[in-house]
């Protein structure tokens, strides 16, 4: 049988479970819950300080999947169709038809 080392994920999960028990259990219950509220003290002062940090990625990654989601389910046939602007032929004549379907005539006042 060969001989596995440990990994560094092992280290890791046995040292952050150490220091979770020794946060959260104690014989002593009122030592236990000034343990619990030091550690809680300390994880709210480190949201506190990544507060925007947090709040901008989340934001960030909320917009995206928006879009993303826009895009790809999205229905292109309820955005405002502008084929018909422009200079053409259209029902009142030949002229400059705008995104509203009035027409304005070559030689009109209006230009």
């Amino acid at each position: 049988m060969t001989a596995v080392t440990k990994g560094f994920a092992s280290r890791l999960g046995f040292g952050v479970g150490r220091t979770l028990r020794f946060f959260l259990n104690d014989r002593n219950a009122a030592l236990r819950w000034v343990k619990r509220a030091v550690l809680g003290a300390a994880l709210l002062l480190v949201l506190v300080n990544s507060f925007s940090w947090l709040l901008g990625s989340l934001l960030t990654l909320g917009c995206l999947g928006l879009a993303l989601y826009a895009l790809v389910k999205g229905d292109g046939g309820l955005l405002p169709r502008q084929v018909g602007t422009g200079w053409r032929y259209g029902p009142q004549g030949y002229g400059y038809y705008d995104m509203y379907g009035n027409c304005h005539p070559f030689g009109s006042d209006d230009e």
